[in-house]
């Protein structure tokens, strides 16, 4: 948003300040569940551009090659009848999950029970729900696009990949599959990042920082 605003309005580049979104942050991270399955989990999946289908597309992949995965889907809308049905389509009913809305204070004992959080999307502004799933320890899986990067240090606190392509987010996913420790670690500094600039007390400090500037000026 803040390129865009100095694309059309250069004249505001020294004007500007970035207040990121906030997320809640628990204590502990939860503890992660049994590795075999590894469980994957998308929140926003009611619409096309989210990638949905091809993270079927690469539960499917990995599947076949043996490896032991689920996918739940929280929110599929509209969208559910053909999740269902590309599933079946590729022998993969019984791996992937549809679930129907829950109260947002529930999500993050959704994100606690599953290993990482998918966001294959072919365009997106911001992935807050990354940063949900960071503050409890999950690591992400991204497209690089739109706003996705800002929120994930590829290799680091999450990987990135290029959209529309479920043979690349396959072969993500692959990696933690076989290197949980690595997992668990990307996880770990997936928390700290978001300890250091994406808590709700830190957005709010910087935001009434601004108005009391704006107020004085």
């Amino acid at each position: 948003l803040a390129n865009e605003t100095v694309r059309l309005f250069p004249n505001l580049e020294k004007k500007l300040c970035i207040v990121p979104f906030g997320v809640d942050f628990p204590e502990k991270i939860p503890p992660f569940p049994a590795f075999q399955p590894l469980r994957l989990c998308m929140l926003t999946s009611y619409r096309p551009l989210y990638g949905a289908v091809r993270a079927i597309e690469a539960v499917g992949l990995l599947r076949q090659t043996g490896l032991q995965v689920t996918l739940a889907l929280l929110y599929p809308g509209e969208m559910k009848a053909g999740y269902r049905e590309q599933a079946a389509r590729l022998g993969i009913a019984d791996a992937v999950q549809l679930f129907d809305p829950i109260p947002h204070a529930d999500v993050s004992q959704f994100l606690a029970r599953h290993h990482l959080l998918l966001r294959p999307s072919r365009s997106d502004s911001f992935g807050v729900a990354i940063l949900e799933a960071a503050a409890l320890g999950r690591p992400s899986i991204a497209s690089r696009v739109g706003g996705l990067p800002e929120v994930i240090r590829d290799g680091e606190t999450g990987l990135l990949t290029a959209p529309d392509s479920a043979p690349e987010l396959a072969a993500a996913i692959r990696i933690w599959y076989e290197n949980p420790d690595r997992l668990v670690e990307m996880g770990k500094n997936a928390r700290q990042f978001v300890e250091e600039k994406y808590t709700w007390s830190s957005s709010l400090d910087l935001m009434a920082h601004e108005y009391d500037e704006m107020l004085t000026d």
